[in-house]
Formats: structure tokens, C-alpha cells, sequence
């Protein structure tokens, strides 16, 4: 089994330099005040990346010391939007992370992607895990006539700091 994690993790990072091509098309990406990242392509449809809380998880409060640990469920979304604003799929990471300010460490990692747009559909979901980062992919293809026109294949990474600090 300890074999297999650095093999998986392994191939998740070579599909994330054969996938990153595939964004090209990109004119324009930037952050957002909210925590998002927004990537626009040339046809005009465009990727939300968004990362949020979980309910139910345990916020830390006030100043973190050295002793103490916290874990948290935070999750990272990529929506993807046709030129008309409309929702067509996405992927989602959710990972539980443990930090302490010193080290940081993911527990879990689990992925939900789903197509939302009739004509698209979504294969080749995976979800793994690094140190103190949670990784989800998954390839979005969009068929007309039962052809495929359009394949995105996005990874949605999750990085811990060792103060809870999320990217």
C-alpha cells in the first residue's frame, strides 16, 4: 500500500503537466477578493475556482500556539461557465487537514464532479493526496451529435500551510 501512494501521486502529476496545455486557450486569469480565481477563455467561457469551509468543521480561534493542533475540512471548487453564465460542470476537492504551525498534514481527500450542461459529460475522476495538499481531477468532455467538440481536463489542488493558511 505505501508503494502505491507514490505511484498514484506520481501519475496525478503527470496528468497535471500533460493537462496544463490544455488551458492555452486562457486570455486572462486573476484573483478575486473572495478567494477565487477566475480564468476567462477565448470563446468566453470562463473557470471559477473557489475555496470554502465545510459545515461542521472546527474553525480555530484566536492566536495559534506551537502545541496545539487543529484540523479542518475545507473544500476547492472549480466551476466551469459557458459564454452565457451558465453553469455547465465541476469539480470539486474536499481534504481534512491537521496543521500545528509548524507542520501541516492532509488527512483526506475526496472529489465530487458532476456535468450540470446536457451536453456535457464528466470521466476519468480521481482523487489522492500529498503531504499537505488534496488533489482531485477529472477530464470534461462536451459532445454535439454524439461527437466530442470540447475536452477539459482540470486538476483541483488544496494546499495547507503549516498556519492554516489555504491556497
Amino acid at each position: 500500500m505505501k508503494k502505491i501512494k507514490p505511484i498514484l501521486l506520481s501519475l496525478l502529476m503527470l496528468f497535471m503537466l500533460l493537462a496544463t496545455p490544455l488551458r492555452a486557450e486562457a486570455a486572462v486569469s486573476g484573483d478575486t477578493a473572495d478567494n477565487s480565481k477566475i480564468t476567462y477563455f477565448e470563446d468566453g467561457s470562463y473557470l471559477v475556482t473557489t475555496i470554502t469551509d465545510e459545515e461542521g468543521s472546527k474553525k480555530p480561534s484566536g492566536i495559534q500556539t506551537f502545541a496545539t493542533s487543529t484540523t479542518v475540512t475545507k473544500s476547492k471548487t472549480a466551476n466551469y461557465y459557458n459564454a452565457d453564465g451558465k453553469v455547465m460542470w465541476y469539480l470539486k476537492v474536499t481534504g481534512s487537514f491537521t496543521y500545528n504551525g509548524t507542520t501541516s498534514k492532509c488527512n483526506s481527500s475526496a472529489i465530487k464532479a458532476e456535468a450540470l450542461g446536457s451536453t456535457w459529460k464528466i470521466s476519468n475522476r480521481s482523487a489522492a493526496r500529498g503531504e499537505s495538499t488534496a488533489y482531485a481531477s477529472a477530464t470534461a468532455k462536451q459532445y454535439m451529435a454524439g461527437v466530442v467538440i470540447k475536452t477539459i481536463s482540470d486538476i483541483v489542488s488544496l494546499h495547507c500551510s503549516p498556519t492554516g493558511v489555504f491556497s
